[in-house]
């Protein structure tokens, strides 16, 4: 049975955590003003990171995700999803900035992904993987392109790039806390 999952899919977005703003994110402390490369930089070191974090910190395998929360490798899988979606957004503002942009519920997709019984190794991999691919695709994005969101509005290459890497901060906080046990 899988953990119980975060309620913070696309169609119901916290948008004092998930929407592109000026400021700090509250949580990690993730600033949505960085320059669009500072961003970029933070998306291509998470792998590395986020491998630290299991090399130092976790025995195999790793503990399930407590209530609210999904297990530390869930995060990872979550995260590769995410750099995935936001190739694919970036590949949009990039080749046909009109195109529809749908939202994707990650709570399904964690279900039907089976995230908590996935491979962390894998995990790690494919993690490299994406982030490869998505830095590629976010350093060839125009910068003045848009795309309209369903839920979040108008987005900007920027927009993308920052969500993306917010993820990845917040994530490996996530990350950190489920490998600490609190």
């Amino acid at each position: 049975m899988m953990a119980p999952q975060p309620k913070r899919s696309e169609g119901a977005v916290d948008v004092t955590r998930e929407t592109p703003r000026a400021g700090t994110c509250q949580e990690c402390g993730f600033d949505w003003t960085m320059r669009v490369e500072d961003a970029i930089r933070i998306v291509v070191g998470a792998p590395g990171r986020i491998a630290g974090l299991f090399d130092v910190a976790l025995p195999r395998p790793a503990p399930a995700g407590d209530a609210g929360r999904w297990s530390p490798v869930s995060y990872v899988w979550h995260l590769v999803d995410v750099l995935r979606f936001g190739t694919e957004r970036l590949w949009t503002l990039t080749l046909e900035p009109a195109a529809a942009l749908p939202g994707w519920d990650q709570d399904v997709l964690a279900a039907l992904r089976r995230y908590d019984e996935l491979s962390r190794d894998v995990g790690l991999r494919a993690l490299d993987a994406a982030v490869a691919v998505w830095t590629e695709a976010a350093r060839a994005a125009p910068s003045a392109a848009t795309v309209r969101h369903p839920v979040l509005g108008e987005l900007t290459t920027a927009d993308a790039v920052r969500r993306n890497a917010h993820e990845a901060v917040h994530h490996e906080l996530d990350i950190r806390r489920g490998l600490a046990g609190t």
